[in-house]
């Protein structure tokens, strides 16, 4: 079985859901903790034609809590974040199967910044065709302790997986060495995405081959 350990991110870029679709099951490492570098609670979209990151306001974001427990601080966002991608994608081809799903996602009933990004992911790879599972490390792997790399190990061990995906960007981050010794081979993904780290938000507007 092939896994990912990816932490959730909100609606976010191409090569994130071209690892999704080539994997098995996907872990979100919700139990990483927060930082400024996160993107849990903020995504790239298209504004008049202009990036611009939209962030989810958060209570605390201190750099020594898990990402499953960063509180969202209110409900204004949801409705600035659908009016955004309204007026800039109401006229595009896939708006009408888009936009509901979004607004699923922005509505769910939780004030967890994780759980929002996560079904976010889920609910995207579902409108892309892929039939990838996912699961919380913070519920299904919640006492697996140690450094990144020795909980992915112990993580494809209980998942009985010996293949794992990561971005190609991280390839001087892992030691291919230390997951070939644990019998895990260790894939580095790279897929060609012209919008960057972009949201896949404007792509699943306007691509209509993109959605099946």
């Amino acid at each position: 079985m092939k896994i990912t350990v990816l932490q959730p991110n909100l609606f976010p870029f191409k090569t994130y859901f071209d690892i999704v679709g080539e994997v098995d099951k996907v872990i979100f490492a919700d139990d990483s903790f927060y930082n400024k570098k996160s993107w849990v609670n903020k995504t790239i979209i298209k504004r008049n034609n202009k990036k611009f990151i939209f962030k989810i306001p958060i209570i605390s974001n201190t750099e020594d809590e898990p990402l499953s427990d960063v509180a969202i601080l209110s409900k204004n966002w949801k409705r600035n974040f659908l009016k955004m991608i309204g007026e800039q994608y109401s006229d595009s081809v896939n708006f009408d199967k888009v936009f509901p799903m979004m607004k699923e996602v922005v509505y769910q009933p939780t004030d967890s910044a994780s759980m929002i990004a996560a079904y976010s992911v889920f609910r995207t790879s579902e409108l892309l065709g892929y039939d990838t599972k996912f699961s919380l490390a913070s519920v299904d792997h919640k006492n697996v302790k140690g450094s990144f790399k020795s909980k992915i190990i112990e993580i494809c061990k209980r998942e009985r997986s010996n293949k794992f995906y990561t971005f190609s960007m991280y390839k001087n981050t892992f030691n291919s060495l230390f997951f070939i010794r644990n019998n895990i081979n260790i894939s580095y993904y790279s897929s060609f995405d012209k919008d960057g780290n972009n949201s896949i938000i404007d792509e699943l507007m306007n691509k209509e081959s993109l959605l099946k």
